[in-house]
């Protein structure tokens, strides 16, 4: 068992076993073929995943430095979750 989902999709294409992942963590290995999805069509959710922090000490300046990383990871992340056949492309406001 593993606490990470990183993780757990490393440990799949490693050849361990099968995983249960999203395409944000496997999507480099499913579009280069070295991980395949077993079930078609694939879950989908609308589920989301949220940036929170403690609203007495505010963000902070790492904070909203990482923020600019996370948001331009996600935003060079969006064509790769287009050719996976992402509905709805995730977006940060």
């Amino acid at each position: 068992m593993f606490h990470s989902s990183f993780l757990v999709i490393e440990s799949a294409f490693a050849g361990d076993g099968l995983a249960l992942g999203d395409e944000l963590i496997a999507g480099d290995h499913l579009l280069a073929g070295r991980l395949v999805k077993p079930f078609v069509p694939a879950h989908s959710s609308n589920a989301a995943v949220h940036a929170v922090w403690r609203a007495a000490s505010g963000l902070g300046a790492r904070g909203e430095t990482f923020l600019v990383w996370l948001r331009e990871e996600l935003a060079a992340f969006e064509p790769t979750m287009a050719v996976l056949g992402a509905k709805r492309p995730f977006k940060l406001g």
